[in-house]
């Protein structure tokens, strides 16, 4: 249910508000509560509405904060992507954008980490978190990117970003040769 995009509502919403109208049409008027209706339909309409409203706001924020991170503005990029989560808790371009302006690594893997346990069946959420792991980080750690990277693999083994010689395979190297032992 959270996971429509705005193009299908779009689509959809027409042809099954038409379809009620057409199975409701020549039934007789049943007089209910009219206590009860308004709140009801008042409540759907600010469902509806918020549940359009707050992803084009998350979208907004995620952008504002990658402009302040572009100006300098680290405090501003920041709160910005936070308000981008806070609008929008289910997107990972938030939880991107995050990690992305994020002035430490413990922010940074917070978010991403979140990113995976939010859509842990991502492959981009995976892949995310271990190049990050292995490419971004302060103190890179190839056994925890080397798991990620794998797990992305395992989820979307045909993808493009697999190449011979790129960071899975960098990363199974420094693992065989002992970087988990460490």
């Amino acid at each position: 249910v959270f996971d429509y995009s705005a193009d299908f509502l779009a689509l959809t919403g027409p042809v099954l508000l038409a379809v009620g109208v057409l199975l409701a049409a020549g039934r007789p008027v049943v007089r209910g509560p009219r206590v009860v209706a308004w709140p009801v339909t008042a409540g759907a309409c600010l469902a509806v509405a918020g549940s359009l409203l707050l992803p084009y706001l998350s979208d907004r924020a995620v952008d504002d904060a990658y402009e302040a991170s572009a100006a300098g503005r680290g405090d501003d990029a920041v709160d910005d992507a936070s308000r981008a989560r806070d609008l929008d808790p289910l997107s990972l371009r938030a939880r991107y954008a995050q990690a992305d302006v994020a002035g430490d690594d413990a922010a940074a893997l917070a978010a991403l980490e979140g990113a995976t346990g939010l859509q842990p069946e991502n492959a981009d959420t995976w892949y995310q978190l271990g190049l990050y792991r292995y490419s971004f980080a302060a103190e890179p750690d190839a056994c925890a990117a080397y798991f990620a990277l794998n797990r992305a693999y395992t989820l979307d083994p045909v993808s493009r970003r697999w190449s011979k010689g790129g960071v899975l395979d960098r990363a199974r190297d420094e693992v065989n040769a002992g970087a988990c032992e460490r």
